[in-house]
């Protein structure tokens, strides 16, 4: 190939053409693989289009395949040509050929031009239809890539429907495909698709059929599914467990994510045999990667078992030895397997695991020696029995001398201390003899709170302190509040060290640092007006400290479990937490008239007092007419808050706001967290870049993420789904429901327009209360309201509802009284008295403020 690389002559481009021109396919092979060549160093060969285009007419499949790369590159940089190969494209996907007809929808798949798209309709239907299967496929993934080019049409023509028909395809291949199309596609802002019942037989029965990365993406859809009942989960594990002997380390993760997933629906008899069958794959896959030196793939796997730990101890129980470090090993991977032995470590195989820690904490990597002595202490914290042998190790670790190891060992010692009083005391003076070594803060505040502590066995417990006091300035924040405490405590047990006391109070009211200034004065009140109250404030006992390893809350474990393989179950953390740029929906054809009306233009970029820019269009902001108000009052939705999409609605723009620019949005809840589902139009015949947002100040403190858009061209659409956060609300301003948004771009203009958010997601979803509370707080509130309505089934409707609470029921009668507790996302309590009769239901409603109560009443006319 090295010979079509070579430094072009003068007068080649005329050779060139020459050759396309020739009636010989190998003369026209060789010219097509020097203009790609020259294509490929970014020379410009766009002069020979035409000619280029007159080679698509042979049945030599290379040139044919030459002539498509030549044609895909160029069409994209010069749209306008892109028309003259419809007709090529359009005639080779009916050819004889099926390789032909799915290389030539393959190659309209990745023309993304607007101005052809209309053309590649008909031949991409027959192709999905097509009798040859490879075309079938081939169909397929040009859907997905033309849908992220226009959405709308690809949906208007009815290929979205196609796809979810053909997942009933009888070849493998074709269905893979179709999962993987269908889910790429709902996660660029399409419909989400549902496994339904009928399709789950199918998909298990094209597993076997389909290759390693088809049945990753056909487990990941069954892992959507949820069984009925425990018979049809059983049958789904059966049918998956041997791709647990899989050599692709993503096709067993994908079989594990189905069997953890159904392990608690199935019978605990079942349910033990399958576990036993999980964790020696997993396992295999740790010790595999280990001896191929592919620690990627084991860190990922030890990331998902440490997962599957927090959720089922028991499975990984006798695999210990797997997790033993290897002194090759790289520094993440030594410190997750240590992570895994702390978490299994119990009274049977502790001996092993701190035969194991010596050996660690004698190594030349400085990160994992301080690792394991960390582990060390925890392991004594977590098992008293070997606490004495932990504390052994730990002098023997100090008695060597090294600075790295004293310093974790005094932050080890503390914990210790706080664990088991009065014990191990003798420790301390090795401790103090390696005063000089510290210069980790962290260390420091550890031993200083030891010597505080413990001030009356150390005979020179006063100098020691003082002698920190010397650099007190220069300490950080931990360091100086645990001077300023020992200090104290000093100075409450041995009265004489009086002027150290008083030299700390005045550093630290001097200090630049609220905490530590704060701190200063509150010793000062207590010392100089309670002083008989301090010895019972300072020196209290306090509680004993217990261990617990590091435990994901259940919801979350539970999602993670489900995402086991990606990225946030590597991460540890649900998606929404850590993937905050924007999603792109597609990019739609030049609008219609119609939509052109009340479409708004771009905003350039804020200045440093724009946090009250909207505040000056306020008052005209909700001047919208009465079609509007009617339009957003059909958001008022009970369910909203356990959706996971929302209709998008379009935003009440200014009536002066140009018509450059239309904007559509929508509050939606996601992954528990709040997003702004947002699509931005541009009108202008000029691209859009520098964007930028502003909520108005709110009374639920709601401001947007950052607007990650680089760039919208002209006529152009594009979909984001933007974070939303939480600051301190402003609780001077009213109560609405109505967010006022500013948005500006390059045009250097600013945008106002407002958006009707649904009530049910301004409320908390609220896993627990305190119900003995809640009597306190429904006789505290002192503005009530109260409703009739007609109708039934309301208690259905707010049992589904996780921001309702149900903290009280009584029935009398024929009435029953329900109590639920509603909390904003300020924070600002609604108790609700619900009386349920046969006629319909009496609502009483308690708030601190008034205006909360019509605004949770909107709530309630929405659902009758």
């Amino acid at each position: 190939m090295s010979k079509y690389f070579v430094s072009s002559h003068r007068g080649e481009i005329q050779d060139l053409r020459e050759k396309l021109n020739s009636s010989k396919d190998d003369v026209r092979t060789e010219a097509v693989k020097r203009i790609v060549a020259a294509m490929t160093e970014g020379k410009d060969v766009s002069m020979l289009f035409i000619d280029v285009l007159k080679c698509m007419q042979t049945n030599k499949l290379e040139l044919k395949k030459l002539v498509y790369l030549y044609l895909m590159n160029y069409s994209r940089s010069q749209p306008e040509r892109a028309i003259l190969v419809v007709n090529s494209f359009v005639k080779d996907s009916s050819d004889p050929n099926p390789l032909i007809r799915a290389l030539a929808i393959r190659t309209m798949g990745c023309i993304r031009v607007q101005n052809v798209f209309e053309y590649f309709i008909e031949p991409l239907g027959k192709c999905l239809k097509d009798k040859d299967p490879y075309v079938r496929k081939t169909a397929v993934l040009c859907v997905l890539k033309l849908y992220c080019m226009d959405p709308v049409n690809i949906e208007q023509h009815g290929f979205l429907n196609t796809l979810r028909d053909m997942l009933l395809d009888d070849n493998q291949m074709v269905v893979s495909n179709v999962i993987a199309a269908l889910h790429e596609i709902g996660n660029n802002g399409g419909k989400e698709w549902i496994i339904e019942e009928k399709m789950v037989r199918p998909l298990l029965s094209a597993l076997d059929g389909s290759n390693e990365w088809g049945q990753v993406y056909i487990m990941d859809a069954i892992a959507t599914y949820i069984p009925k009942e425990s018979k049809e989960a059983e049958n789904i594990c059966e049918r998956v467990i041997n791709k647990l002997t899989h050599n692709n380390p993503s096709v067993v993760m994908a079989a594990a994510k189905i069997v953890l997933k159904h392990l608690e629906v199935i019978s605990p008899q079942i349910a033990n045999i399958y576990c036993k069958r999980l964790s020696a794959p997993l396992v295999s896959i740790v010790l595999s990667n280990s001896s191929k030196h592919d620690y990627e793939i084991q860190y990922i796997t030890l990331r998902c078992i440490n997962l599957i730990i927090q959720k089922y101890p028991h499975l990984f129980s006798n695999q210990l030895r797997t997790f033993y470090c290897s002194y090759d090993e790289p520094i993440y991977i030594k410190i997750e397997k240590l992570e895994i032995m702390l978490m299994l470590v119990n009274e049977s195989n502790v001996m092993d695991i701190l035969v194991e820690l010596k050996e660690y904490a004698l190594s030349a990597d400085i990160e994992f020696v301080r690792k394991s002595v960390q582990a060390f202490g925890k392991c004594a914290l977590k098992l008293e029995k070997v606490a004495d042998r932990c504390v052994k190790q730990l002098v023997e670790l100090i008695e060597l001398g090294q600075n790295y190891i004293v310093q974790e060992a005094c932050i080890v010692m503390k914990d210790l201390f706080r664990k088991y009083p009065q014990k191990y005391l003798p420790v301390i003076a090795k401790l103090c003899d390696n005063l000089n070594t510290l210069d980790d803060p962290n260390a420091k505040a550890a031993m200083i709170w030891i010597i505080g502590e413990y001030n009356q066995l150390i005979t020179n417990s006063f100098d020691l302190l003082n002698e920190f006091m010397n650099s007190f300035a220069d300490e950080p924040l931990n360091v100086q509040l645990a001077l300023l405490t020992a200090s104290v405590k000093l100075f409450i047990q041995q009265p004489d060290s009086q002027d150290l006391v008083q030299k700390a109070l005045s550093e630290a009211s001097n200090s630049a640092s609220f905490d530590i200034r704060d701190r200063a004065h509150i010793y000062w009140r207590i010392l100089f007006d309670h002083p008989q109250q301090t010895h019972d404030i300072m020196l209290k006992e306090r509680d004993v400290i217990t261990f617990q390893t590091q435990q994901l809350h259940p919801q979350i474990l539970n999602s993670l479990i489900s995402e086991l393989g990606e990225l946030s179950a590597v991460y540890q953390k649900v998606p929404a937490s850590f993937v905050v740029k924007l999603k792109k929906i597609g990019v739609s054809a030049k609008l219609d008239e119609e939509e052109g009306g009340s479409e708004m233009s771009d905003l350039l970029c804020f200045d440093g007092g724009s946090s009250n820019l909207i505040g000056t269009a306020s008052k005209n902001v909700l001047d919208f007419d009465e079609d509007t108000s009617k339009r957003n009052d059909s958001m008022k939705d009970i369910f909203s808050i356990g959706k996971q999409t929302v209709p998008i609605n379009r935003l009440v723009a200014l009536p002066k706001t140009p018509t450059d620019m239309k904007v559509d949005a929508s509050l939606i809840y996601e992954g528990g967290s709040l997003f702004l589902q947002l699509e931005i139009t541009n009108n202008s015949p000029l691209t859009m870049t520098n964007f930028q947002m502003q909520f108005n100040k709110n009374v639920f403190g709601l401001v947007p993420g950052q607007l990650n858009i680089d760039a919208i061209p002209p006529n152009k659409r594009w979909g984001a789904l933007l974070p939303v956060g939480l600051i301190p609300p402003e609780i001077t301003t009213p109560v609405s429901s109505r967010l006022e948004v500013a948005i500006a771009n390059s045009t250097q203009q600013i945008y106002f327009y407002v958006l009707e958010m649904p009530i049910g997601l301004l409320m908390k979803e609220q896993s627990q209360v305190d119900i003995a509370n809640c009597a306190n707080l429904w006789n505290s509130l002192p503005n009530t309201m109260s409703k009739e309505y007609k109708g039934s089934g309301l208690e259905l409707k707010l049992q589904k509802l996780s921001t309702f609470i149900l903290v009280a029921t009584k029935k009398a009668n024929d009435k029953e009284l329900l109590m639920y507790t509603i909390k904003f996302l300020n924070d600002i309590d609604v108790m609700v008295e619900i009386t349920s009769t046969s006629k319909g239901y009496k609502i009483l409603a308690k708030c601190i403020d008034k205006q909360y109560l019509s605004f949770i009443f909107k709530f309630f006319d929405g659902l009758f």
